[in-house]
């Protein structure tokens, strides 16, 4: 048995329903902290798009 993932066509569906997935949080959050950025000051709450764009991504 081989644990490529390439051999495993639900491990293959698994990983892209979660790279999908993820995907759209990091441009969810990436919209959000653009919305935050175009306030002056920049609210505090930026921080934590941006802490989750980079952790989605």
């Amino acid at each position: 048995m081989s644990n490529d993932i390439s051999d495993d066509p639900w491990a293959q569906r698994v990983y892209l329903m979660w790279l999908a997935r993820d995907t759209r949080y990091a441009l969810a959050a990436l919209t959000a902290l653009i919305a935050y950025a175009q306030n002056t000051p920049v609210p505090p709450a930026a921080w934590v798009c941006f802490e989750d764009f980079l952790s989605f991504l």
